[in-house]
C-alpha cells in the first residue's frame, strides 16, 4: 500500500506501482480531502470560514461588536476542522480495511500527511501492518513511545530527511491540532532503548542491532541530501532500499549481494573467467543476515532437503546460477520486455536461489 500527503495527487504512487506490482499486490490509497490548501485547511475550515463571514457581513447591522462576532466565527471555523480530519480518516481506513479483509497486514509506504493517518490507524488493534515506511513524516518525536503502537506493526523505517522544510512546520499543529503532530520527518524519532534506533545513512546496517541477536521495531534513517519529497524523485530509491525491507532484507546487505552479482555478470561477459570464480566464492561465502547462514549453507540446505548431501560441483552451479538468475532479472526491469513481471521476480534473493536450485538435475 501507498498513501500520498496533502496538496498532491499522489503521482509518486503510480511510479512506485512500476516497482513493486510485480512482487506484491498493490494498492494506491488516495484521498481528496486536502487536495487544495491542505495545510491551511488543517486549522481553518475553509468553506466555514467563508460562509460565517459572508452571513456576518449581510447581518452586520444586526451582529454588534463586529470583531466579537469575527472572532466567534474563527472559532467556529477553527473546531470544524475536526469534521473534515474525520472524513480523510475514515476514507483512508475504509481503503486499508478493504484491503486487509483479503490477505495478511500489508506493507505501507506513507508519504508527509498520510503518515499521520497511518499512525492513528495503527491505533486501532484491529488494524495492523507488516511493515511501514513514513517519509516526510509529521508525527511528533515521541509518538514512538508510546508501546501500544508496537502490536500495530512488525517493523517500522522512518525516513528522516534533513532539508525537509514541511516536516519543520508540523510543530505548530502539534499546539493547534493533535499532540500527535511534529517534526520526526525532520528530527527522527526520540530513541528508546531497543525500542528505536537511528542509522546515519540509508547505506549503512544498525551497529546497535548488529551486535544484538534482536532487530530493534523502529529505525530511524537519515537522510542528509534530501527535501520533503526527495525519496520520490526516482523509482530508483524504493528499488534499492525499499523493496528489500519489504522483503526482510536489510538495504545495505542487499546492496551488497546486487553489486557482486552485476561484478560476476560483467566479468563473464568480458571472459575473464578467473574473476568471476573469485566473485562467486565471495558471494557464497559471506554469511548474510537474511538467510541466517553463508549463501554457500543456504543453497546446501535445500538442496539437502530434496536430494540429500550435494557435490561442491553443485553447489558451485546453483552459485552461478544464482548471480545469473539476479542479473536476467535486472535486465528484465530496464527493458520491460515481454514476460518481465515474471523475471524481474528473481530480485528477490530468495526467489534467485529457489530458481537457482529448482534448475539443478536434482
Amino acid at each position: 500500500m501507498t498513501v500520498h500527503g496533502i496538496n498532491t495527487t499522489g503521482l509518486w504512487q503510480d511510479q512506485l506501482r512500476l516497482v513493486f506490482e510485480p512482487h506484491f499486490q498493490y494498492k494506491a490509497i488516495r484521498y481528496r480531502h486536502y487536495r487544495w490548501l491542505g495545510f491551511p485547511q488543517l486549522v481553518i475550515e475553509p468553506w466555514v470560514l467563508f460562509s460565517l463571514i459572508g452571513l456576518l457581513f449581510y447581518f452586520r447591522a444586526l451582529l454588534q461588536p463586529l470583531p466579537l462576532w469575527l472572532l466567534v466565527v474563527v472559532l467556529v471555523s477553527f473546531f470544524a476542522t475536526s469534521i473534515r480530519l474525520a472524513w480523510a480518516l475514515r476514507c483512508f481506513r475504509s481503503q486499508v480495511d478493504a484491503h486487509m479483509l483479503i490477505q495478511q497486514p500489508p506493507h505501507i509506504i506513507a508519504h508527509s500527511f498520510g503518515s499521520y493517518l497511518t499512525a492513528r490507524a495503527m491505533e486501532d488493534p484491529a488494524c495492523g501492518f507488516d511493515r511501514a515506511v513514513f517519509a516526510g513524516s509529521p508525527l511528533s518525536r515521541d509518538w514512538s513511545d508510546l508501546h501500544l503502537h508496537r502490536a500495530s506493526f512488525e517493523r517500522l523505517q522512518n525516513e528522516v530527511q534533513e532539508k525537509d522544510w514541511v516536516a519543520a512546520l508540523s510543530p505548530i499543529l502539534h499546539y493547534l491540532v493533535d499532540r500527535r503532530f511534529g517534526n520526526a520527518g525532520l528530527t527522527g524519532f526520540a530513541e528508546v532503548g531497543d525500542f528505536v534506533h537511528s542509522v546515519n545513512s540509508p547505506h549503512e546496517l544498525c551497529t546497535m542491532c548488529k551486535t544484538s541477536d534482536s532487530i530493534a521495531p523502529i529505525h530511524n534513517i537519515y537522510i542528509h541530501e534530501y527535501g520533503h519529497s526527495g525519496v520520490f524523485l526516482s523509482p530508483a530509491y524504493s528499488a534499492y532500499f525499499w523493496l528489500p525491507f519489504f522483503w526482510g532484507i536489510e538495504p545495505p546487505e542487499y546492496r551488497d549481494f546486487a553489486k557482486l552479482c552485476w561484478a560476476a555478470a560483467e566479468k563473464e561477459r568480458e571472459k575473464r573467467r578467473t574473476e568471476v570464480r573469485e566473485i562467486e566464492n565471495e558471494l557464497g561465502n559471506i554469511k548474510w543476515r537474511w538467510a541466517g547462514c553463508t549463501l554457500r549453507d543456504y543453497i546446501r540446505k535445500q538442496i539437502v532437503d530434496r536430494r540429500g548431501t550435494p557435490e561442491g560441483a553443485l553447489l558451485d552451479w546453483a552459485i552461478t546460477l544464482t548471480w545469473e538468475n539476479f542479473d536476467n532479472a535486472t535486465d528484465a526491469f530496464h527493458n520491460r520486455a515481454e514476460g518481465w513481471a515474471e523475471r524481474v521476480q528473481m530480485l528477490n534473493p530468495i526467489l534467485a536461489v529457489t530458481k537457482a536450485v529448482d534448475a539443478l538435475p536434482l
